[in-house]
């Protein structure tokens, strides 16, 4: 009898490990099924959430309403265990700010990282998200903000896994800036292209986030360091004669902090002439959120240089003096200022000392009380 319980002991031994086997596998199924469908949504801006939590996928001014961005049937994330040693493409087939992804394959575990388009995904490095920013040089509209549904595809976004498993929450990593720009001379400038350079970092580079955080880092400058929009058709931004506001250029960039002396914009009008303008001061470009520069004006000349005939052999003698016919700061709406502290002309050369800060001024060259040049 004791060699049969001890069979029977056995038997049963192996019968609850098999079903226990069985349950395993059962409950692996189960969240490898689970996995496969998940809930992903894009809540708007809310400045009441805590730090990390304030970076909505919601577009808008910081001193106004916001621009909302919706999925897209077709629109593919990537999904990362926590680790990044496993990841799986997700697709959903619903519009709106809510839409369900699903994975053919899916990625099991908790905490899961995702990254919106799947296509500029760049892995998990020491527990951070790599997202490749080079999307954010197809953007076309001179106003991103206008016709958002084709420009937000280029707008690089990440999630981390909240609190109820399978529910996600993305958030931008880039922000916009909008450049204020009028010729209000009225001289018939029309922007063909918009240039944004970074003399430190790679703002088309593969940044990195810290999902505890929400932090971004941008890679140390290389070749990847600026963003050039060329626009099919040159945009007038003459203000004089006609009844309309400022033209705003609206360009997403990364969500970063660019230190003093670090951003520059090259703007090309329709004739080929290329203004320059760098941001002296450190400017921080808020995740999901637009930061407006402010008003550029462009100065080029009054006027043209006068011609004097005499004749052949003869000599006309210039009694030239000079005098500033006009000055502003960049952060005046007209002509006002102190650009320049002092000027002279001694013989054929003009001297001029300019002030502490930047601006635009114009100087007139006279003989007489004629001017015959403008500077």
């Amino acid at each position: 009898m004791k060699k049969v319980f001890l069979l029977l002991a056995a038997v049963t031994a192996v019968l609850c490990a098999c079903q226990k086997e069985a349950m395993v596998k059962e409950d692996m199924a189960v969240l490898v099924e689970n996995a496969k469908t998940i809930h992903c949504s894009i809540p708007e801006i809310n400045d009441a959430q805590p730090a990390g939590d304030a970076s909505r996928t919601a577009l808008g001014a910081e001193d106004s309403g916001s621009y909302p961005v919706e999925w897209r049937s077709g629109d593919v994330i990537k999904l990362y265990s926590s680790d990044g040693s496993e990841d799986a493409e997700y697709t959903t087939s619903t519009d709106g700010v809510d839409a369900v992804f699903t994975s053919p394959t899916g990625v099991v575990g908790a905490d899961r990282l995702g990254v919106y388009p799947a296509a500029k995904a760049a892995g998990i490095s020491a527990g951070k998200i790599m997202v490749d920013m080079s999307g954010l040089a197809s953007q076309t509209a001179k106003d991103v903000m206008a016709d958002i549904s084709d420009n937000v595809q280029y707008f690089p976004m990440w999630a981390k896994e909240g609190a109820t498993p399978g529910q996600f929450s993305f958030r931008n990593i880039a922000g916009c800036i909008a450049l204020q720009l009028n010729d209000y001379q009225g001289l018939g400038l029309a922007i063909k292209k918009v240039k944004i350079s970074s003399a430190s970092m790679d703002i088309l580079g593969v940044a990195s986030v810290d999902p505890s955080t929400g932090a971004i880092t941008l890679p140390a400058k290389t070749d990847k360091n600026s963003i050039t929009i060329e626009y099919a058709t040159a945009v007038d931004v003459n203000t004089k004669y006609i009844e309309k506001s400022v033209e705003c250029f609206t360009i997403a960039i990364p969500a970063v902090t660019y230190p003093d002396n670090d951003l520059t914009f090259e703007i090309t009008d329709n004739d080929g002439r290329v203004f320059t303008q760098r941001v002296t001061k450190a400017l921080t470009i808020n995740p999901g959120k637009v930061k407006k520069m402010a008003k550029l004006q462009f100065t080029l000349r009054y006027g043209t240089e006068n011609c004097f005939i005499f004749a052949p052999g003869g000599t006309y003698a210039m009694a030239l003096t000079k005098e500033v016919l006009w000055e502003q700061l960049p952060t005046t709406d007209s002509g006002a200022g102190s650009v320049i502290t002092s000027s002279s002309i001694d013989g054929y050369n003009l001297t001029v000392t300019a002030g502490a800060e930047e601006g635009n001024a114009l100087i007139a060259i006279k003989d007489g009380g004629t001017i015959v040049c403008i500077k």
